[in-house]
């Protein structure tokens, strides 16, 4: 009996892992030659998709591998994202105690669920600190939440669902801060409850807005902004700036420490320093002005390789043995005159002595 030969080879393609191709969702990519050694799968512009991938092989007979990818080969999960994150200018107002969300959704989104996160991580787009709330109608574009105590946290809005032409349901877990992300800091308002019949007014004094400016860097960062500088110093680096709101305080931390230590800023006038010392990468700035308003900016040290330092001491080194070896040149000169005379006195004794032999052999004949 003859072993049947490979005629052609399969592709599958799932949305869940492929165990079997007699399993619901397992759909013929491609029917391919034996020969063949790739394949691309073309997707749309409107694809959003978590895939699975496996190779199936036929025999000359017809017969179908049914199970058993793992020796043919297969791959997954494969994120495959060709549309940006759906939910943009996301923001919340504060009303008393009841926060209000709101929001755009794109048109490629076509039906599904949003879910509400929060995060009291003062880092949380390099951290997964992210808990759900709820979920909602994303096509509602609004969501309100009362809570009995309000305090600053940071709030996403991720979907999950469909997109496009994609034929199954794909999480989209992407956080971007400014774009389905903001920051919550909650606002002090007078209290309605208070029957008293006094009107409590809350004294605002109104400031120019949030920037701090870099004297040496050249950089303007507001609210959540997020700069990184390049140091020259492979130990420290001086940050210098000035702040737009008078009278404010001013305080970082290493982003990187999970047990932050706060460390205040050198204050001259209008103007404040801080040192950041290597091995620190990445540092926090909070600000608090005199309404109580906090604003954050983020600050990235690029520290020098430890080459470019090696090679500035060499460079170091060799103007040391140039400046010695010049020194050594100078000093031989005088010594040089003080032998160039010394032999002139010699060859002068020689040759008068010379001149006397000469006349003594004379005076004989």
């Amino acid at each position: 009996m003859t072993q049947p030969k490979v005629s052609k080879i399969r592709i599958y393609h799932a949305t869940d892992p492929i165990v079997s191709i007699e399993q619901s969702g397992v759909q013929i990519l491609a029917e391919l030659d034996a020969t063949s050694v790739e394949f691309m799968h073309q997707l749309p512009a409107d694809w959003m998709l978590t895939s699975y991938y496996a190779i199936g092989l036929v025999d000359d007979g017809g017969n179908a591998q049914i199970d058993q990818f793992d020796i043919s080969g297969k791959v997954g999960p494969i994120i495959e994202r060709n549309v940006p994150i759906s939910i943009y200018d996301f923001q919340i107002d504060q009303d008393n105690q009841t926060l209000h969300f709101h929001w755009n959704l794109a048109p490629e989104f076509i039906s599904g669920d949003a879910v509400l996160w929060t995060s009291t991580s003062p880092n949380p787009d390099m951290s997964p600190a992210w808990d759900e709330i709820t979920r909602l109608n994303p096509t509602s574009l609004e969501h309100h939440m009362t809570l009995d105590v309000l305090e600053e946290a940071w709030y996403a809005l991720t979907l999950e669902g469909t997109w496009g032409t994609s034929p199954d349901v794909h999480i989209d877990d992407r956080i971007y801060l400014d774009q389905n992300a903001v920051l919550f800091q909650p606002q002090i308002q007078p209290d309605e409850s208070d029957t008293s019949g006094e009107e409590t007014t809350i004294e605002r004094i109104d400031l120019p807005e949030f920037v701090l400016t870099f004297e040496h860097e050249n950089h303007s960062l507001q609210n959540g902004d997020w700069v990184t500088i390049e140091s020259n110093n492979s130990e420290r680096y001086i940050l210098n700036f000035k702040h737009s709101q008078t009278n404010s305080t001013i305080r970082w931390t290493d982003a990187l420490n999970s047990n932050p230590f706060w460390s205040s800023a050198t204050q001259s006038g209008d103007s404040f320093s801080i040192v950041v010392e290597e091995p620190i990468n990445l540092i926090h700035i909070e600000s608090t002005n005199v309404n109580g308003e906090i604003q954050i900016v983020r600050i990235g040290i690029d520290w020098p390789e430890e080459e470019v330092t090696q090679q500035e001491n060499s460079t170091q080194q060799e103007l040391t043995e140039n400046k010695e070896a010049s020194t050594e040149d100078t000093l031989s000169l005088p010594l040089l005159v003080v032998v160039g005379v010394i032999g002139a006195y010699i060859l002068i004794i020689l040759s008068m002595r010379g001149k006397d032999d000469v006349l003594f052999n004379t005076e004989e004949e």
